[in-house]
């Protein structure tokens, strides 16, 4: 019978199909810009768990029961990252000191610390690594021109990864 009680059962599962089609979606989409080679998500309504294949393959998605939480595991080095590094030998890498979430504003919205080919002075904000809900202001160690940025906005970084390069002045 149409309106009957029994006919809104089938239309909850198509809508708990879709939001777990988005959710793996939506992980995959942070797999692929983290470079993250796994995601296990649980929460109290299942499990998803993706394995993202390093050659170019699209990650696979598994709905399950289970309790909630997350962990991932890193995907090795993207070597494309390397490519991308300007090869003069006189820059001067600016390195995390911690591993944290790298953001170059102070808040959403607001225009970066620092842009490509900014003059810096020792002292000079350059970004924020987030860790354990800290904001860690990461400054210049000396004066410069910012050469190079090695990290994308709101990417997870690790303790020495590379995440700025400075051309030294004076």
């Amino acid at each position: 019978m149409p309106g009957s009680r029994w006919d809104a059962a089938p239309q909850r599962e198509v809508s708990g199909l879709k939001e777990h089609l988005d959710l793996a979606r939506a992980l995959a989409r942070v797999a692929r810009e983290e470079g993250l080679a796994e995601i296990d998500y649980r929460n109290e309504n299942g499990r998803i768990h993706l394995v993202v294949d390093t050659g170019e393959a699209q990650p696979i998605a598994i709905p399950v029961q289970a309790s909630p939480t997350v962990t991932s595991r890193r995907s090795p080095a993207r070597p494309a990252a390397a490519a991308a590094e300007p090869a003069n030998e006189n820059l001067k890498p600016v390195v995390s000191p911690l591993a944290g979430v790298f953001y170059r504003s102070p808040s959403p919205g607001a225009p970066p610390f620092v842009q490509m080919g900014d003059h810096v002075s020792v002292g000079q904000t350059l970004c924020i690594i987030e860790a354990m809900k800290l904001m860690n202001e990461i400054t210049a160690e000396m004066p410069g021109r910012i050469a190079g940025i090695l990290v994308e906005d709101a990417a997870v970084v690790e303790s020495g990864q590379k995440i700025f390069l400075l051309e030294p002045l004076g």
